[in-house]
């Protein structure tokens, strides 16, 4: 019975360990936090207010905005990520694709339940309203396409918690890594 129980304990501790490695699972969509493998986070209070990563934004036409998320420096990489368009202080609206030059390190998230004020479903289905990556391995810059929802016109907030490294012994992530506010119309 032992050796039972301890056999069953070694073949889900993989799981539990790597189980982001291939990216956030949808539960992350509530509160944008690392789960278990990743506690406790051992960044040092000034180093949690000032990521070493930026989140820029380019508009482009008909309500799509190109998102960057890069390192600021060379030094430092990034394990993962997950990312929300933010609309007055509400999450999860629009829906994200991959850039050409992203597409084999980053996958969409569905988060149903989001955005919370929506009031037409067909315009709020949760559809690949988040984005996450697909491998932990390191990166440096990640690039992604929104789109805003139909007859969207206004202001627009990206928002990102970024796992710098997971290995080891060792776990860091900042979180609501923003962007600067950009305008999107129809």
């Amino acid at each position: 019975m032992t050796l039972s129980l301890s056999l069953l304990g070694l073949l889900a501790s993989p799981l539990a360990v790597s189980g982001y490695g291939s990216g956030a699972p949808a539960s992350a969509c509530s509160d944008m936090k690392p789960g278990p493998p990743h506690w406790p986070n051992q960044l040092e209070d000034n180093e949690i207010d000032n990521p070493p990563f930026n989140l820029e934004v380019k508009t482009q036409r008909h309500g799509q905005v190109t998102v960057f998320l890069r390192t600021a420096s060379e030094e430092q990489k990034f394990r993962g990520f997950f990312l929300m368009a933010e609309i007055d202080g509400e999450r999860g609206h629009g829906y994200f694709i991959p850039a050409k030059d992203s597409k084999d390190k980053v996958k969409a998230v569905n988060c149903e339940a989001l955005p919370a004020s929506c009031e037409d479903e067909s315009l709020c289905q949760g559809n690949s309203n988040a984005m996450s990556h697909s491998s932990g391995e390191d990166k440096d810059r990640v690039t992604l396409i929104w789109t805003a929802p139909s007859q969207f016109q206004g202001e627009v907030t990206f928002v990102a918690t970024v796992v710098g490294q997971n290995s080891g012994g060792v776990s860091t992530w900042w979180e609501s890594v923003k962007s600067e506010p950009v305008s999107v119309g129809p």
